[in-house]
């Protein structure tokens, strides 16, 4: 099963509506902003020039009002001078008032012309107010200075002859502030009702590509969606049709290496249903025979944790057992750490380990390996250099040899080219330190280099196993029968392996240096 394949394939076969799909959002989605843009562009535009029109018209208004205010105060500087102005000092003053104020409505009333360029009727408007205030400036000044001469005795005179003249000045200065506020009003009303025409034609336009765009995505959608389903439907079935017609087990893992599932294989080969799978642990059904040194499952586990680091497949061989069997069943074991967008997915596949179809052909052979130190490859090479023995035995048998041989590869590994002793890794197996120990030896200069040889032959009567490795070597004669005394009064969970060689094969001869073990196993040829 290569899901990576199947995933890559499935996006292959969506490819073209998922692009349609694509132009047809990103196309929407830029008409959108496209006109969500204009609408901002002209919405700022808007305030902004109904902004400086209406400062502009408060300007003038105020400006109007300032010239009406001036206006008012110089016609009272008037009055006063026709009710006081026989005391020279209050005539004085009343009389400079009415001519600063005089000149304050000129300039505002220039000013205001100034700001209304453009406004032809208004500017007429203004230039006559002008010309009528600066002659009925001249003709109050004019009698102001007729009464300083007749020491104010005429002033009932020219009280009769400026009555209501001022009339005509604050009526037009009136008219022209209503003329200006009413314009400022009609302006803002316009700019108002155009931003609105606006605001109402995009948005109608906004909402038409909506709904279009809408619509035609959501059919595409819908239409996408149907495809996948279909597509999704037919490699379902293609998937279950490879998965489940196969007599592989097929499993995935969680990063735990507990069961998420399992195909029908398992009920053939293992015996457990696969719906109960999830409650099981994979290296739960290793099966670990009782042997000399750390246990099988832990080997695997420190094996499967450095490919998950590495994202690197694993393979090997192992026996698997479960509840349900009597016997356990050699499996060849494929591990794969496969990304999906992100996520790492832990397929298995175990395949029974068939019987050589070329078994009844064999008659002998001679073969050679050397090996790192590694006790996963001790527990490999162990299983290939016992394939061919079913020619000659049984599986019950082959699988002791296999034990035996497996125990005396580690001790070659941990006590010869890593050099750790038996307190060394007493003390670690109770610290749940060894594999710490062991990475420790296995990355040492002193010890990294070093293999373990291993020569053999099988023959019709017999297999022969010759195990060297390249450490200092132990006294054997006598730490064999001392060190199966000192495991069993300390109940120790290792150092059985080499008495278990013993039963299992007819010979073992170790050399004088102790770091060579001859291994003989004779068949039964009756």
């Amino acid at each position: 099963m290569d899901s990576s394949k199947l995933f890559e394939s499935l996006k292959k076969i969506i490819k073209a509506p998922i692009n349609e799909t694509f132009f047809l959002i990103s196309g929407g989605l830029t008409a959108f902003f496209l006109i969500f843009i204009l609408n901002s562009g002209f919405g700022i535009y808007s305030t902004y020039g109904l902004s400086n029109d209406l400062i502009k018209n408060m300007m003038r208004i105020n400006m109007t009002r300032g010239a009406q205010v001036a206006l008012h105060e110089q016609i009272l500087a008037w009055d006063k001078i026709l009710i006081y102005g026989y005391n020279y000092s209050d005539f004085q003053k009343s009389y400079h008032e009415f001519s600063l104020k005089g000149e304050i409505v000129q300039n505002t009333l220039f000013n205001l012309k100034l700001q209304s360029s453009g406004e032809i009727d208004l500017i007429a408007d203004i230039d006559r107010l002008i010309v009528m205030h600066k002659s009925i400036t001249s003709e109050f000044t004019a009698h102001i200075v007729h009464l300083d001469e007749e020491n104010f005795r005429n002033f009932n005179e020219k009280i009769t002859l400026t009555k209501g003249k001022e009339n005509e000045l604050i009526d037009a200065i009136t008219d022209i502030a209503q003329k200006i506020e009413t314009e400022s009003e009609r302006e803002s009303v316009w700019i108002r009702d155009r931003s609105i025409i606006f605001l109402l034609i995009s948005s109608v336009f906004l909402i038409t590509i909506l709904i279009f765009y809408g619509r035609r995505i959501g059919a595409k959608l819908i239409e996408n969606h149907n495809f996948l389903d279909t597509s999704l439907s037919v490699s379902e079935k293609k998937y279950r049709h490879i998965v489940e017609g196969t007599n592989e087990i097929i499993f995935t893992l969680d990063n735990e290496w507990r069961f998420k599932s399992i195909n029908e294989a398992a009920r053939t080969n293992l015996q457990i249903d696969p719906e109960d799978i999830t409650r099981h642990n994979f290296t739960d059904f290793i099966y670990d025979e009782i042997g000399d040194n750390i246990t099988l499952r832990q080997v695997v586990l420190s094996r499967l944790e450095e490919a998950k680091r590495e994202l690197a497949p694993i393979r090997f061989d192992t026996l698997l057992k479960t509840p349900n069997l009597i016997e356990p069943i050699e499996f060849k074991v494929n591990i794969e750490f496969i990304e999906i967008e992100g996520y790492i997915e832990i397929i298995g596949k175990a395949a029974k380990k068939a019987d050589d179809r070329f078994s009844e052909f064999f008659i002998s052979e001679k073969c050679e390996y050397s090996i790192g130190n590694f006790l996963f490859t001790a527990d490999d090479i162990s299983h290939r250099i016992t394939g061919n023995l079913q020619k000659y035995l049984d599986k019950s048998d082959i699988n002791l040899i296999r034990l035996g041989l497996r125990e005396i590869l580690i001790n070659s590994i941990e006590h010869g080219n890593l050099g750790i002793t038996f307190k060394e890794k007493s003390l670690a197996i109770i610290e749940d330190t060894y594999f710490d120990l062991l990475n420790e030896r296995q990355k040492h200069p002193d010890y990294k280099e070093r293999k373990v040889q291993i020569e053999y032959f099988i023959t019709p009567s017999k297999a022969v196993y010759k195990i060297t490795d390249q450490g200092a070597g132990f006294d054997h004669k006598n730490t064999i029968p001392g060190k199966l005394k000192e495991v069993n009064d300390n109940l120790l969970p290792h150092g059985r392996g080499i008495h278990m060689a013993k039963k299992i094969f007819d010979e073992i001869r170790y050399n004088d240096k102790g770091n060579q073990v001859l291994l003989v196993k004779e068949f039964d040829l009756n």
